[in-house]
């Protein structure tokens, strides 16, 4: 397991890039090509800001700026709890162009996170009657959507599968005999083809204040419902600022994109197996927009440990840390450990 180098997720092996951030994985062999060309916005209009009086704040901590109605006073940070949050100018950002509303209110998304506590053998007994929870707020996450076309040339050695009968020496009684047995082996054959696809709504992260694998998990959202951007949506919400702009983080949707590329004709090899596959890639057509995103987030405290969670406002999938009880961890490993002693002990009387 190796951690990224970008979002430092864990990364169980084998990813070409890491799929919370799009970063490179550690000692992938395989580079995904360069996003170039031009990059349009899917609608125009060119304004700018969030098209109705907001007071922003920044986060000296965690670095995440976000807006909030003038009445609402910021005196820790959303995202990640601090107090070293001050007020910051209203930025020229791009408006949004589309805005996935809150699904769940408070009362709603406090329900599916009490819920969620109570699920896993592991945890304490006692976590969700002796947690205090903290502030529930709801904050719009920006995301640039990317779509892009795709054509791609593939090659691979493409093996086929064949069965042979072989006779090998065995010895049996102090005996050397002759036995048959049927055997599986691979024939190569060179292949190649042509892959191409359309990307719609590829969705990545421009927020900076978010752990990036813990917000993965409550993915997907059903961006298929967005609306177009009215400022009416934020009432009584926060809305972060951007912390990249599209052009920033284009390649990592590129890497995204490039990883769904070699998964897709990788399928397309024939034969029962492959190895060898290269994959060359051209993207085309980039466009892209800004869309926000609804979550809850908040923390709670269990003997006098802090644990960040997050629920997503469209589904209520919730998500985030929880103690692990010790005694329960033990119980387990004593239950594995007398069912092993009990099989052996089984064995053994068969075997006598």
């Amino acid at each position: 397991m190796a951690a990224c180098t970008g979002c430092s997720a864990n990364l169980t092996g084998g990813e070409l890039f890491c799929p919370y951030c799009g970063a490179t994985a550690p000692g992938a062999s395989t580079a995904a090509p360069e996003a170039t060309g031009d990059l349009r916005a899917k609608s125009g209009g060119g304004e700018t800001g969030l098209g109705r009086d907001v007071r922003t704040f920044s986060c000296n901590t965690c670095g995440a700026t976000v807006s909030w109605d003038p009445t609402k006073l910021a005196a820790t940070c959303a995202y990640c709890g601090s107090h070293a949050v001050v007020e910051a100018p209203v930025g020229d950002e791009s408006r949004p162009a589309r805005v996935v509303p809150f699904a769940l209110d408070a009362s709603a998304a406090g329900e599916r996170f009490r819920s969620w506590l109570g699920k896993g053998w592991f945890r304490p007994r006692d976590l969700q009657t002796s947690s205090l929870v903290g502030e529930m707020r709801g904050v719009y996450l920006p995301f640039w959507a990317f779509d892009a076309d795709a054509d791609s040339d593939w090659s691979a050695s493409a093996g086929y599968n064949y069965q042979e009968q072989e006779t090998y020496t065995a010895t049996e009684n102090g005996k050397p005999v002759t036995r048959t047995r049927t055997v599986t082996k691979t024939r190569w054959q060179p292949a190649r083809g042509t892959h191409r696809e359309h990307y719609d709504d590829w969705m990545i992260a421009a927020t900076k204040g978010v752990d990036a694998p813990l917000l993965a998990k409550v993915f997907p959202y059903r961006t298929n419902e967005a609306r177009p951007y009215n400022a009416a949506y934020l009432a009584g919400f926060g809305a972060e600022r951007p912390a990249m702009r599209a052009d920033d983080v284009r390649q990592n949707a590129a890497n995204a994109l490039y990883q769904k590329e070699v998964e897709a004709c990788g399928k397309m090899v024939p034969g029962d197996t492959h190895r060898d596959l290269a994959v060359s890639t051209r993207f085309s057509n980039w466009a892209y927009d800004l869309v926000l995103l609804p979550l809850w987030i908040s923390s709670y405290r269990y003997r006098e440990q802090p644990y960040r969670f997050l629920i997503n406002g469209q589904t209520g999938e919730a998500q985030g840390h929880a103690p692990i009880s010790k005694a329960r961890v033990a119980l387990a490993v004593a239950i594995a450990l007398g069912a092993t002693a009990a099989i052996a002990i089984v064995l053994g009387v068969l075997k006598g």
